[in-house]
């Protein structure tokens, strides 16, 4: 097993694939090697060239660097896959035998975060590549979803709106908080409760709030307070998205 990059994503399968028992963690290369910082000084680390001996190389590397990597890996004859949701398979198109292993999850530099029960959608370009990859998931504690481009890349869309944008309306929260001299933190329990019951159910189900209930009086006070600001116009455009939504009900 061989890994290339040396960023968020690669120390994250790094750690991952050092500690799983059934894989054969051979080989760390990198553009830039020296940021390589492996927890444990037994991989051989070096320059990008053909892997000497694994069966497998993941390319935990930037969107626009796949395909220049792929043409400098054409001679290996082991699977290459990279692990970009947004990338299609055919960047890989150098590669005789090509894969794609994306963990739907996010990464924090410096923050630990489990495999278990990560999906992990994968492509290849053989059945038997695919097999290959649905045992390297499984054995990094993953959910192996057999995935094509084009759906994994309407998957790592639905992750943006799920996570990124989530992230960010809590971030504009604790800004208007901090507006109002409110220490931030008090928004800690209603955003944890917030994903807490998606557990039992789906997040429409989960909908709340004075747009769900049509509560224009409500909605009218917060238009006032956010006049004049640019949050005017995202706090309308995610209430009418809202009402839209659930206007069979309101």
């Amino acid at each position: 097993m061989a890994l290339i990059g040396s960023g968020n994503l690669a120390h994250h399968l790094g750690g991952a694939l050092w500690e799983a028992p059934t894989v054969d963690f051979c080989q760390w290369m990198a553009r830039r090697p020296e940021q390589i910082r492996p927890p444990f000084p037994q991989i051989p680390i070096g320059e990008i060239r053909e892997p000497s001996q694994a069966d497998i190389c993941l390319l935990a590397v930037s969107d626009r660097a796949i395909s220049a990597l792929a043409e400098t890996l054409a001679p290996y004859s082991g699977l290459v896959a990279h692990t970009s949701g947004a990338t299609p398979i055919d960047h890989l198109q150098a590669c005789s035998n090509r894969g794609v292993f994306y963990p739907l999850q996010t990464f924090t530099a410096g923050q630990h975060t489990p495999l278990e029960q990560v999906p992990f959608l994968l492509e290849a370009a053989s059945i038997q590549d695919l097999a290959l990859l649905k045992t390297l998931a499984t054995a990094l504690g993953g959910r192996p979803v057999h995935a094509t481009s084009e759906a994994r890349s309407q998957a790592h869309l639905a992750a943006v709106f799920a996570n990124n944008f989530s992230n960010h309306m809590i971030a504009l929260g604790q800004e208007l908080c901090r507006a109002y001299h409110l220490d931030p933190d008090i928004l800690g329990p209603v955003t944890a409760q917030t994903f807490a019951k998606l557990q039992g159910q789906t997040a429409r189900q989960a909908q709340t709030g004075p747009a769900r209930r049509g509560d224009n009086p409500t909605l009218e006070r917060h238009r006032q307070l956010l006049a004049n600001t640019p949050l005017k116009d995202l706090y309308n455009l995610i209430t009418h998205s809202i009402q839209t939504t659930y206007e069979d009900k309101l």
